[in-house]
């Protein structure tokens, strides 16, 4: 999101759509990370792998 861009009381929509873009770059940064073939310690995986599943269903909800 970009909070250097004024925004009115009337931007609802815009101020979600930027909120939700940054949420997608979100999800596509923790797909990269728990795809790749950087070893990483079991719990920190798990972690990982809720805490993206977390942020989706809240994106989902906003949705």
């Amino acid at each position: 999101m970009d909070g250097t861009k004024p925004y009115t009381k009337n931007d609802r929509q815009t101020i979600l759509s930027s909120c939700d873009s940054g949420e997608d770059a979100t999800q596509i940064a923790y797909t990269d990370a728990l795809s790749s073939n950087i070893a990483v310690n079991s719990k920190i995986r798990k972690k990982l792998t809720f805490q993206q599943a977390s942020l989706k269903m809240a994106q989902n909800l906003i949705k």
